[in-house]
């Protein structure tokens, strides 16, 4: 279809009609850079409605940009938008037109899921091989403090590659509720083995675990980004502190929060700080003062739009010669479990392997899956009492109760239950000895498909 525009003003009603009929993406923005409208071809190409969200993380366009923008090219579905500046009531807006560019994107999307997939399957592998070397060298801290920081990294590394499918140039397609405080203890270990002796960094406050509504891999590349920021400073070795804590006020703000709970982290160093006339724009995209030894992926406009897109706050206050502190707050979910889709199928997976279990619990998410997650056998016993679990993934060796009595509590109380048991070690006495109690058996380190293949198989 062939939209010509005519006229620079418009009312609600042509605005309306002339998006519905449109057959390729458009969607009208304001000046402000939030998406007002959308049509059904636009809520397709990224997978949910997007009106009332900022274009910038939806597309990577800010609103500074719009006015020198005549057309865009949305790089992940082929398709070239031509911008069109309009009024509305006396208010500016721009109305993008979409068309595509001739070249089909799904062959090649399909194609790098399978490479993705197949990725995730290797580090799933790397992660179950570090969990049995930590088995083998227990009482070696510094070995288990390095094979940890590998289980870490591979599980991170997993995340940013599978996030990468979801459309636009950062990913905003899987929002879930998701534990801050293990993203922020990741990022800090991430970056005291890229820092080295350059950076001390101190993590205090209420560590227990604090859930918000947001993707996972977003928050944990801005919260590295602003890590990596504060261990670059001039100072040949700079000290950050990040303090963590919830609160019901955020001080920079003069309106109410109206009795919602935020989780405050704070993040302060050292170092040179950041001038009067720099702070109003270090958030501006491609604003910098320095050059960076290593490239975190993403810059200050990134972290500002990621922590807004979780319904956030960040702020900044600076001195030179004294340091900078950067404060985030972001909107705490009490309840994890509220969160779940009764029409989906609900995975207890039960594991002491922390980056095992957390990338488990993303790959069955991924496959439209409710996790719930222990990481040991009395949260697993205990998780089973509070909920209709279809399938429980345990395994063997786990602390406080160990898998197997684990699973006959479970088969007291429901013995229709569906049970995988996963172990690190292969023991035909005890597969055949305890084979009534669970209905299927997969040993470490196993292929995710494998994994996949029987749960699709128990769950119907």
């Amino acid at each position: 279809m062939n939209t010509s525009i005519s006229s620079k003003r418009f009312n609600e009603k042509t605005i309306a009609e002339l998006l519905n009929g449109m057959a390729f993406p458009s969607l009208i923005v304001d000046s402000k850079g939030i998406i007002v409208k959308c049509n059904k071809s636009f809520v397709k190409i990224i997978g949910k409605n997007a009106e009332g969200r900022s274009v910038s993380p939806v597309l990577g366009i800010t609103p500074s940009d719009l006015d020198e923008l005549s057309e865009y090219f949305y790089h992940v579905s082929e398709i070239n938008f031509d911008i069109h500046p309009v009024k509305l009531k006396r208010k500016k807006y721009f109305l993008f037109l979409g068309s595509k560019t001739g070249k089909q994107f799904s062959k090649s999307e399909s194609q790098i899921k399978g490479l993705v997939h197949d990725i995730n399957n290797i580090l799933a592998s790397v992660i179950n091989s570090v969990t049995l070397l930590k088995r083998q060298y227990i009482n070696e801290q510094k070995v288990v403090n390095l094979l940890d920081n590998i289980a870490r990294n591979s599980k991170n590394a997993a995340d940013i590659i599978d996030e990468g499918l979801s459309a636009g140039p950062y990913f905003w397609e899987k929002e879930n509720v998701v534990d801050v405080v293990s993203i922020i203890k990741d990022a800090v270990n991430t970056a005291e083995s890229s820092a080295g002796e350059n950076a001390v960094i101190n993590l205090t406050g209420n560590l227990k675990p604090a859930y918000v509504k947001s993707i996972r891999t977003n928050l944990y590349r801005a919260i590295l980004n602003l890590l990596y920021n504060a261990s670059e400073t001039l100072k040949k070795k700079v000290k950050i502190d990040i303090t963590v804590k919830e609160t019901k006020r955020i001080a920079e703000l003069k309106s109410k929060t109206d009795g919602m709970e935020y989780l405050l982290i704070s993040i302060k160093d050292n170092g040179s700080g950041i001038s009067k006339k720099n702070i109003n724009n270090i958030f501006e995209r491609g604003f910098t003062t320095k050059v960076k030894k290593r490239e975190s992926g993403i810059g200050l406009s990134v972290v500002k739009e990621i922590i807004e897109a979780s319904s956030g706050y960040i702020f900044v206050k600076s001195q030179l010669g004294k340091g900078t502190e950067f404060k985030i707050y972001l909107p705490l979910v009490k309840n994890k479990e509220a969160e779940f889709d009764p029409n989906k199928k609900t995975i207890l997976l039960a594991d002491d392997e922390l980056s095992l279990l957390e990338l488990m619990s993303d790959l069955f998410e991924s496959y439209d899956y409710n996790v719930l997650k222990a990481t040991d056998g009395k949260q697993l016993i205990n998780k089973a009492k509070d909920n209709v679990i279809d399938l429980y993934i345990i395994d063997k060796k786990m602390p406080k109760v160990d898998g197997l009595k684990c699973v006959e509590k479970i088969r007291k109380k429901n013995g229709k239950a569906k049970i995988i048991m996963i172990t690190g070690s292969v023991d035909s006495k005890f597969e055949n000895k305890n084979r009534h109690a669970f209905d299927e058996i997969i040993y470490k380190p196993f292929d995710f498909n494998q994994l996949l293949s029987l749960v699709e198989k128990l769950i119907v």
